[in-house]
């Protein structure tokens, strides 16, 4: 772009700044006063650098090129820099090297530790179609097959939910022998909760006693600071006896 004052030709840098910011990169160059030829055609002209335009899609490739090198260098240089001895060993046999039931030492040269492994540090599923990827290629899910700490969460503690670890069974809504010899049966929870109630085995100790009439209905711990329905009134023994009194008179007059 030239500048119509001074006649002078802007760098790229320049050009690439005036188009990025719209400012002039010779603003405090230019001579005070009417530019003749904005006097001539009545207006001010429009001019734009080609120049410009296409400086700045070339500095965003630059860019984008040397941001690529960088982290492909950083990136090679860490790969490269050496095994360290622990580094040698594929990931999933050092993390079953930390177990608290079946610790597994690597080679002799690493002890086994048996202690309870953090939840993050699982056997992994870390081969696709035979082949093992690196650690840092994608992240892998929990091995299945591995010496791996079960995922509990909230939902499993819902009857038909829980699977035994030991059995991999429905142990609470499933029927199956316990010792068949014996003829001991796994019954569903539900079925064993009704067969209690049924048998009359949820038995109160000697003594027992309903709670009081006066704290029905009254906030307690129990309840977490809440009130209770209102117990219903006892019924009128006078008033009932005088009702069954009444109809049998009614009986006898019939």
């Amino acid at each position: 772009m030239a500048d119509k004052h001074g006649d002078k030709k802007d760098t790229p840098i320049q050009a690439m700044w005036m188009s990025l910011t719209g400012a002039s990169a010779h603003l405090h160059e230019e001579v005070p006063g009417i530019d003749p030829h904005s006097q001539q055609v009545g207006h001010e002209p429009d001019h734009f650098g080609i120049r410009s335009i296409v400086y700045v899609p070339l500095a965003v490739v630059v860019a984008l090129l040397v941001t690529y090198l960088i982290v492909s260098g950083t990136f090679a240089y860490l790969i490269d820099r050496g095994e360290t001895p622990h580094d040698k060993y594929a990931f999933n046999d050092r993390a079953a090297r930390i177990s608290s039931d079946a610790p597994k030492p690597l080679d002799g040269t690493k002890p086994a530790v048996a202690q309870p492994r953090l939840e993050g540090v699982q056997q992994v599923l870390n081969g696709r179609q035979g082949q093992v990827d690196p650690p840092y290629l994608r992240s892998f899910i929990p091995s299945d097959s591995g010496n791996n700490s079960p995922q509990i969460y909230p939902q499993f503690l819902r009857p038909e939910n829980f699977v035994d670890p030991t059995t991999g069974k429905k142990a609470l809504v499933e029927y199956d022998w316990v010792d068949k010899d014996k003829q001991v049966v796994q019954i569903p929870i539900e079925e064993a909760m009704h067969l209690l109630v049924e048998k009359k085995q949820l038995k109160s100790k000697d003594g027992a006693t309903h709670p009081a009439a006066v704290s029905v209905g009254l906030p307690k711990i129990s309840t977490g600071g809440r009130g209770g329905p209102a117990e219903p009134k006892p019924k009128d023994d006078k008033h009932d006896h005088g009702h069954d009194h009444k109809h049998d008179h009614k009986d006898e007059k019939k």
